[in-house]
């Protein structure tokens, strides 16, 4: 290169006549000398060097300050990459990489890149390299309501791959069942203490009828500790809900579920519920249905998935894998599992040899999980073996076999009308449970010793708070605790409990 002269030249106001002033030779560059020195300065000088660029190149960075140097705007806009903005003159077809002024990070690869998936250049992001692929972590809870991913098309959103926890417990009534099962754990108690006191005499009769203390009550009967302990598993309860659960794509999870359209007059639906299908629709109603399900608590794979504008019409319902299920009564590996027969959205357990011909097109599955005796149990259940279907073929049959020998012995004519087997399913035994005592019975019962529960709750409260337990957050169990009687009678008129009821009946129906 030649050498470098500067001039300068004035010009006499208003003339635009320019004479040459001084003419001289640029023997040195000061920015490069500058430039030479720059990793001496003192920390508080490099902050001029936030809008200096002599630290980038196009061969790579080299000795730059990841603090200073990096690429902004200067008006707090976005930032906007654009390829082939030269060849491309529609707007659409353009490439560009957007980093917004809020955070978010746009691409646009525009209409020219496309092609076959199997084609790594028809993406408009590709990620290569390393042992791992994408981490995305988000700020909020991981709820239904925050999406780590979500495929939609320019019509609308199709799915999503969205976080899956339970519904905010404080009002939501997995939260109230909760309450309530502690409730009827409870009058189980009282059941049994009234009703070993009736028969035998027992201790708590001499405690419950000899006006002693509520104190001396609780311990008569163990309902302090049963307290403490139903305390100590509604926290767990909460605490491996809140954990143990992942995405409804990828997760934990064990069932494969779908969304299925749901009876608009029934109630909200719970998790571990047993439903019944009948033309697609899913409810409560087990007694006229096609099919016997469960509420999915938390699949790993979920399809039919409605619009987001639209979800509040569907429940989730498991369809075959390991599904927790709501069941009343003691539990053994290998029973069978059905529904109450009360249309409540609870089951009963079965032994296979206590199976009655109708019981086999109800089946809902295998219990894969024991459990003791108790108001309510959610066991680990084997779903999806089609046994509603081979229930019904097996039933067909042996109304067929029962109806030869009934001909062979000449009890009656014989039946060669296939389809007069497959309409009288109905009709076969079923095993079925409903209260064993009246309303009326058990209000009178709980208005007999209504001073001595009121005393023993009050007692029983006392114990939870020694434990810890915070009443002004569980405003069920404080009303449970305030006003036991009428708490219980409502609980007794809840259709959703008649299942729970007709297992504590049996400590109650004897009594006068």
């Amino acid at each position: 290169r030649g050498d470098i002269w500067i001039s300068i030249e004035m010009a006499r106001l208003g003339s635009g006549q320019y004479e040459l002033i001084s003419n001289a030779q640029l023997l040195a560059v000061p920015y490069a000398l500058y430039a030479e020195t720059a990793d001496y300065l003192d920390p508080k000088e490099e902050l001029s060097l936030r809008n200096q660029s002599i630290y980038w190149a196009t061969s790579g960075n080299n000795d730059s300050r990841p603090a200073y140097h990096y690429v902004g705007t200067r008006d707090q806009q976005d930032l906007v990459l654009k390829t082939n903005t030269d060849n491309i003159t529609n707007p659409n077809d353009q490439h560009s990489v957007t980093f917004t002024k809020e955070g978010q990070l746009r691409i646009k690869a525009g209409t020219t890149v496309r092609g076959l998936d199997s084609r790594v250049a028809s993406y408009p992001m590709t990620v290569e390299g390393s042992d791992q692929g994408i981490f995305i972590e988000i700020d909020e809870g991981r709820s239904t309501s925050n999406n780590f991913v979500t495929f939609a098309d320019p019509e609308k959103i199709w799915g999503t791959i969205e976080g899956q926890t339970y519904l905010q417990l404080i009002g939501s009534r997995p939260y109230i069942i909760q309450a309530t099962l502690f409730a009827l754990q409870t009058a189980s108690l009282i059941g049994q203490g009234i009703a070993t006191g009736a028969e035998a005499g027992g201790l708590f009769a001499s405690i419950f009828g000899s006006g002693a203390g509520a104190g001396k009550i609780v311990e008569g009967i163990g309902l302090g500790i049963t307290a403490a302990q139903i305390a100590t598993q509604v926290t767990a309860w909460v605490v491996k809900n809140a954990t143990c659960v992942g995405v409804s794509y990828t997760s934990g999870s064990a069932d494969y579920a779908e969304y299925l359209l749901s009876d608009t007059t029934d109630r909200d639906l719970v998790p571990a519920e047993v439903v019944g299908v009948k033309g697609g629709v899913v409810s409560l109603n087990t007694t006229q249905a096609d099919h016997y399900l469960v509420v999915s608590s938390s699949p790993i794979l979920l399809g039919n998935t409605p619009q987001p504008e639209d979800v509040w019409q569907y429940e989730k319902i498991a369809f075959m894998g390991q599904v927790p299920v709501r069941v009343v009564g003691p539990v053994a590996i290998g029973d069978y599992i059905l529904p109450s027969g009360n249309n409540d959205g609870v089951g009963i357990a079965i032994h296979p040899k206590d199976m009655q011909l109708g019981d086999y097109p109800r089946v809902i599955g295998v219990a894969w999980e024991s459990a003791e005796d108790a108001p309510l149990n959610i066991i680990n259940t084997a779903i999806g073996i089609n046994t509603n279907e081979m229930g019904a073929k097996a039933s067909r049959l042996n109304q067929q076999v029962d109806n030869i020998i009934d001909f062979l012995d000449g009890k009656a004519p014989l039946i060669t009308d296939a389809s007069y087997f497959e309409t009288t399913t109905e009709n076969q035994p079923r095993t079925t449970v409903s209260k064993q005592i009246s309303d009326e019975t058990f209000n009178q019962l709980m208005d007999k010793h209504e001073g001595k529960i009121r005393q023993l709750y009050q007692s029983t409260r006392t114990v939870l708070e020694q434990q810890g337990f915070d009443f002004s957050q569980n405003p069920e169990m404080d009303r449970l605790m305030e006003d036991p009687v009428s708490f219980l009678k409502d609980l007794r008129k809840n259709p959703d409990y008649q299942t729970h009821w007709s297992y504590l009946d049996q400590y109650f129906k004897n009594l006068n």
